[in-house]
């Protein structure tokens, strides 16, 4: 929540934890939320879209508490994706850090040939600097030269095996927040909600009492987007069908082979490290 800056919010008088969340999908500008007052005395909250302050958009005002039912309604098609599928990523995942757990041992093997390279070498350099004649400054140098070239590679290795790790958990934590995240965010209270609606969205988009677009935020734009492209063309499909219309059956070579090129890419491209905390 701290490193999104609360979505660009000013909280100012009324806190709401969907404030900075929610947009106008006829204008695509921000929602905000406005304390009023009843006729009969009593107090009320509500969204209206800041285009109406300049006549540009005809948005009506929306209570808060429709606006809450609608964002429960909205998670449980948002971000819902089968159990199959859901269970294929996970274990093409795994085979895509076992993969490049194999890829990474020959280069650790390398890297640790030019470790002890440079180690055999050090000690030379340290022997001759025992020695009288040698110009101690030069052999100093070199001495210097190989401990950070040593510093270095060793900083490699450790950072390839973080960015491993650390991209596997953040799937593994994504992937386990899709498991049943309407209820999750129906029994949660204001602290857990604002969290959830940080973790999958970047924006919602509201048009009249509906939400009707969204914006995921990493990596479940990766997850849903890629269910959409391989397997949903438009249509929800139920929970563990025997075969999807497109992208072959569930664990197919043709499908195994995309998600496995899905997880080599998002675990491999990026260090995760915002999204991890």
């Amino acid at each position: 929540m701290a490193s999104h800056s609360g979505a660009g919010t000013r909280h100012r008088t009324h806190h709401h934890y969907l404030k900075g969340l929610l947009w106008c999908d006829r204008c695509k500008r921000r929602f905000i939320v406005q304390r009023a007052k009843g006729r009969s005395g009593g107090i009320y909250y509500y969204f209206f879209c800041i285009g109406r302050q300049d006549g540009s958009c005809d948005h009506p005002y929306v209570p808060v508490e429709v606006m809450e039912q609608a964002v429960i309604d909205h998670y449980g098609t948002a971000v819902h994706l089968p159990a199959a599928f859901r269970q294929e990523v996970r274990a093409q995942v795994d085979a895509a850090i076992a993969e490049s757990g194999e890829l990474s041992s020959e280069l650790r093997e390398r890297y640790q040939n030019r470790l002890e390279a440079l180690e055999r070498k050090e000690d030379y350099y340290l022997d001759l600097a025992g020695e009288e004649g040698w110009p101690k400054d030069k052999l100093r140098n070199k001495i210097q030269a190989i401990r950070a070239e040593r510093a270095r590679i060793t900083a490699s290795l450790e950072r390839a095996e973080r960015q491993l790790d650390t991209g596997k958990q953040v799937f593994t934590n994504a992937l386990d927040l899709l498991d049943h995240p309407q209820v999750m965010y129906e029994r949660g209270n204001e602290q857990v909600r604002t969290i959830l609606n940080r973790a999958f969205f970047a924006r919602l988009y509201v048009d009249g009492r509906k939400v009707t677009g969204q914006e995921l935020r990493e990596p479940f734009n990766v997850l849903v987007g890629a269910y959409d492209v391989l397997y949903r063309h438009g249509e929800v499909l139920p929970q563990g069908p025997a075969y999807y219309r497109r992208g072959g059956a569930p664990g197919s070579a043709q499908s195994q082979r995309r998600i496995t090129s899905l997880g080599i890419r998002c675990i491999a491209s990026r260090p995760y490290g915002g999204l991890r905390e």
